[in-house]
């Protein structure tokens, strides 16, 4: 965990505010021995502005007072708070990093054929809401793996559904940029997201101290479906 504040570019973990805050409150003078609990709050961790809740410091205080028994007596816990990271469909040029930029030029397309008789806003609810469940607080843990592999065959069992490619648009004049097949998602530390966002169209395995959630919480105005021939 302290080698990736350090990664950041931070002179030192304690740079960052939340650590700082959680060190100061919760360390003794002796600042060996202990042991970082990770904790993420229970009813609600992220809303539809991407605003990101932690526990309180009495939430904190007390999870630490009853683990006190259990811990070893000459080491203290100290809570952290959790490394909140946005999970999204994003599709960078070639000639450049992926940016927070790049996501709202970028499309989920579905193809279907034209006999098919589901409509595309059904396509377009049963994609988003595939986007919703998986990234649901009671479906995802810290240092998960984002398993695109599964949310790719989620989609493609969807009635109708016969290919998916993730394309980058022009802002002003909607063409098209680049286009590859399958899902290409974005992950990114949403404190830090010039430093920390990784593209990848394969599995992504999160450390421990990472939690995944939708950013924006939605997809639905991103998604496009086309008829194709075959």
């Amino acid at each position: 965990m302290l080698k990736y504040y350090y990664d950041l570019g931070l002179d030192t973990p304690n740079d960052d505010s939340r650590f700082l805050y959680n060190q100061v409150k919760f360390a003794t003078s002796n600042q060996s021995n202990q042991t970082y609990a990770f904790m993420v709050p229970r009813i609600k961790t992220v809303d539809d502005n991407n605003n990101l809740y932690y526990l309180t410091q009495s939430q904190k205080a007390d999870i630490i007072n009853r683990a006190a028994e259990q811990k070893i007596l000459n080491t203290d816990i100290i809570p952290q708070d959790p490394i909140y990271t946005g999970v999204t469909v994003g599709l960078e040029l070639t000639t450049e990093s992926p940016s927070l930029d790049d996501i709202d030029d970028t499309y989920i397309v579905i193809e279907r054929m034209l006999s098919d008789r589901i409509s595309t806003t059904k396509i377009q609810h049963l994609v988003s809401s595939i986007f919703i469940n998986t990234f649901d607080s009671d479906n995802v843990t810290l240092g998960q793996t984002i398993n695109i592999n599964q949310i790719t065959a989620d989609i493609l069992d969807i009635e109708s559904v016969r290919r998916i490619k993730t394309r980058r648009v022009d802002s002003n004049t909607g063409e098209t940029l680049r286009e590859i097949p399958f899902l290409n998602i974005y992950t990114f530390n949403v404190v830090y997201p010039d430093v920390d966002i990784v593209s990848s169209g394969s599995n992504i395995s999160l450390p421990y101290f990472k939690y995944p959630f939708l950013y924006n919480q939605t997809l639905k105005n991103r998604i496009i479906v086309e008829v194709v021939d075959s």
